[in-house]
């Protein structure tokens, strides 16, 4: 795939060195910068019928070093599975948690890519039990109780799909997101019993390092977060709503870590565990949600405040050394936080200049890929 040559004059100038933005966003703030449509068209190479029994929720989930798109099914009724896609133009390949041999009842919890290898965080030990109740209309109802002490493990799968083996974990909080560098060292997210989230390192055999210290900044309030997301919440209902809006995203050798649509600072991370703060700016009534995947430089997505399911979304491309504003882009399926319904894309990287989506309509799943355009209306302060 070949960077549009309408980007060029954006990328030529841009760093893509691995510090973080010196605070420089301010300046580049207050000049208009470009203004981008994103025209997706579909590639009848990569399209794949797909089975809608079972519930299925179909999530985007990146794309490995070569620009292949992944994306995540998970089926509800239990047996309840979840399977990882790898659209590769040599075929699909497919990642299973029932491949999991070696542990009970694996649960999918997170996943990344690296180096085209799949890392699943997995639940497991405990067994789903199915229960009949009589309510008091005289009919049954059907549920599943979880019997058990879950464990944690980092399952581990070849590009072609196949299962090499699990780390388990040993940690004082249930993890919840997970990712890693090159160095064979991962990093993981959780809360403990108190509600209190964690970011640990682990090194290559999933053992804890240490925790990640991070600047001394002030932190996300529970307000601040139920406002974000114009819900009212409780202390807890606020934790819940921080952790599950937590992400990570590898870049070069380094992970960003975002607390997304908290306000908070976006921090990067390095193989060792330090922590620098990068500090890129929302549009004003918006807030940083998530980062798209990318080769390049940053695109960051923020998300209108005040809203929970109907929030707009735009994105940015921004300098990774200096945080300036390089375009503004308007794209179908800008939004990681939802499930892909039918009729729906989801953007699941930036590669060489394009846009990566999948689609799912008419009982496919669809690779889509997009080429910004400079927008009639084309400059536009953030």
């Amino acid at each position: 795939m070949v960077r549009h040559v309408v980007l060029i004059f954006l990328l030529s100038a841009s760093s893509v060195g691995q510090s973080s933005p010196a605070g420089k966003t301010e300046s580049a703030t207050l000049r208009p910068i470009p203004t981008f449509e994103v025209k997706f068209e579909s590639d009848p190479k990569l399209s794949v019928p797909f089975e809608e029994s079972g519930y299925p929720a179909v999530f985007s989930d990146g794309c490995d070093a070569s620009g292949n798109p992944y994306v995540r099914v998970d089926r509800i009724i239990p047996p309840s599975s979840t399977e990882v896609l790898k659209f590769d133009p040599t075929g699909m390949v497919t990642f299973e948690t029932s491949k999991i041999s070696d542990i009970v009842e694996p649960k999918w919890i997170a996943d990344f890519v690296l180096d085209s290898k799949l890392y699943i965080l997995v639940e497991g030990d405990t067994r789903t039990q199915q229960q009949t109740r009589e309510l008091e209309d005289g009919k049954n109802a059907v549920y599943w109780n979880v019997k058990g002490d879950p464990r944690y493990y980092i399952a581990h799968f070849d590009p072609d799909g196949s299962y090499k083996g699990a780390l388990k974990l040993d940690l004082p909080f249930r993890p919840t997101r997970l990712s890693g560098f090159t160095s064979g060292n991962f990093l993981t997210t959780g809360s403990d019993e108190n509600e209190m989230l964690h970011v640990a390192l682990l090194d290559a055999g999933g053992q804890l390092l240490r925790y990640v210290e991070f600047p001394k900044e002030k932190p996300a309030t529970e307000k601040a977060i139920a406002s974000s997301y114009g819900v009212a919440a409780s202390a807890d209902l606020a934790s819940m709503m921080l952790s599950g809006a937590t992400s990570f995203f590898p870049y070069q050798d380094n992970v960003l870590y975002v607390q997304g649509r908290s306000g908070a600072q976006i921090y990067e991370i390095s193989a060792g565990g330090e922590a620098q703060t990068v500090k890129i700016k929302a549009p004003q009534g918006y807030a940083v949600e998530y980062l798209i995947p990318s080769d390049r430089n940053w695109f960051v997505v923020s998300a209108e405040q005040g809203k929970f399911t109907d929030a707009k979304s735009v994105i940015y491309e921004v300098n990774p050394s200096s945080g300036e504003f390089l375009g503004r882009y308007v794209a179908e399926g800008s939004g990681r936080t939802k499930s892909v319904s039918e009729g729906e894309s989801d953007v699941a990287c930036v590669h060489e200049g394009e846009f990566i989506s999948v689609r799912h309509q008419d009982g496919k799943l669809t690779v889509l890929h997009g080429t910004p355009a400079l927008a009639e209306a084309h400059t536009h302060s953030p």
